[in-house]
């Protein structure tokens, strides 16, 4: 039985700000009745959490009066009845001010302590011998000086490189692009570096598409009016979607999606080697959430088999660790694969889907979802017909909560698969 009155149905409790300048330095003031909107922010593609704070100021004037330097920290407190959620940001930007009279609206942008940390901590070492997940939790934990979890996925190879005095997180996003997944993955190529509620996340993109859908007995559904009044079963409810592009054939093979060709530039021997890259070499060994594949090999046009781009590229060596004594047809297992992750990134997000469904705090990016979405087409039985196309299983690419005075929940999903039709 549930304590919610409907779905979607948050309360903002606290929204405490610690001033880091004024009379008011180091205390905190709850500054909840200036809030007229919250929106928190989740991404596979963001290493950092944010949000924003839409502010209507009526004669307190906070920016001046505190004042409002940037780096403070403000907490948030939202829940339901049974669920209290409590998230910590600091200031990094006050923008879109303005002022009538008394009046005064603008936005403040909000962002975890962590990324504004990686601002000034960069690295200049040699890594030997070690696992990128050990690595990115030492200088995660030790530099950054965070205490919030750290999840991941094991990957196959030790590392042997120099770090060029590089911010962490680029270093954990240039290595994800690199690394191949330890077990039954090894075929493919790729890691993700994001933060969502739960903390860090390095993790398999192949490793996230084969998870379990977390909504699996309860698809969201799109309907279009509320018949049920049942706050639990309305949690699955899609309001509205739309997909903000289908196919685009140009763009797709101005990237070299389809094919490419890449050419590697030997720097210790001063030697030059050219060869053609096909989707076809890498989708077969690769994890996918649809049925369809978001090509054809089928049609006159041979996407897959004519280049449409030359991709520039140094051969690398000697960033794994068992490579670096190999000849060189060996050692350009290394390159093959990273070539493989081209391809994994640019159809990360090839098949969008964006819903909007009741407030649900407990989903995370990284996550798979199962949506189901009627087809327009008209049936003799009257019976509802689902779209193959756009339902099915799908990876949680961004989540935008929205929470409002009206003290309602919303929740945008943007949602991505590399393929089309149903769920595998």
């Amino acid at each position: 039985m549930t304590n919610r009155e409907f779905a979607g149905d948050f309360a903002l409790l606290k929204v405490l700000l610690y001033p880091v300048a004024g009379e008011k330095e180091g205390e905190s003031v709850d500054i909840r009745e200036l809030v007229n909107e919250i929106n928190l922010y989740e991404s596979i593609t963001h290493t950092s959490l944010t949000a924003e704070l839409v502010i209507s100021d009526v004669g307190a004037n906070i920016i001046s009066n505190y004042p409002l330097l940037g780096q403070e920290k403000v907490v948030i407190t939202l829940g339901t009845k049974t669920k209290n959620y409590k998230l910590t940001y600091y200031i990094y930007k006050i923008g879109s001010r303005i002022v009538s009279e008394r009046n005064q609206a603008y936005v403040i942008e909000l962002v975890s302590f962590e990324a504004l940390r990686n601002e000034t901590v960069k690295v200049s070492e040699r890594i030997e011998g070690e696992k990128a997940e050990r690595v990115l939790n030492k200088y995660i934990t030790d530099k950054i000086k965070t205490e919030k979890k750290f999840l991941f996925d094991p990957t196959l190879y030790n590392v042997n490189l120099v770090i060029p005095n590089w911010r962490i997180f680029d270093f954990a996003i240039w290595i994800g692009r690199r690394s191949v997944p330890d077990g039954k993955y090894q075929n493919s190529v790729g890691y993700l570096f994001y933060e969502t509620f739960e903390g860090y996340n390095f993790r398999s993109i192949d490793a996230l598409i084969n998870q379990e859908p977390i909504n699996k007995n309860n698809p969201y559904t799109y309907a279009q009016a509320n018949v049920t009044n049942n706050p639990d079963t309305d949690l699955y409810r899609i309001y509205s979607f739309r997909s903000p592009s289908v196919v685009d054939v140009f763009k797709n093979s101005r990237m070299g999606l389809f094919c490419h060709t890449e050419i590697l530039f030997d720097f210790n021997y001063r030697k030059v080697y050219t060869r053609k890259r096909s989707i076809e070499d890498f989708y077969s060994n690769t994890s996918h959430l649809g049925n369809t594949k978001p090509y054809s090999t089928n049609t006159d046009l041979k996407l897959h088999d004519n280049p449409s781009r030359i991709v520039f590229r140094p051969l690398l060596t000697q960033i794994w660790e068992s490579q670096k004594n190999l000849d060189l047809s060996e050692r350009d297992k290394f390159n093959s694969m990273f070539s493989k992750s081209v391809f994994r990134y640019h159809l990360l997000d090839f098949n969008e889907l964006i819903i909007s469904v009741p407030g649900n705090m407990d989903i995370r990016a990284g996550n798979v979802l199962t949506v189901s979405i009627p087809s327009p087409e008209l049936t003799t039985s009257n019976k509802r017909v689902e779209d193959k196309r756009l339902s099915g299983k799908y990876l949680i690419h961004s989540i935008k909560h929205t929470l409002s005075r009206r003290v309602v929940l919303n929740t945008q999903i943007k949602l991505t698969r590399d393929s089309f039709g149903g769920s595998s």
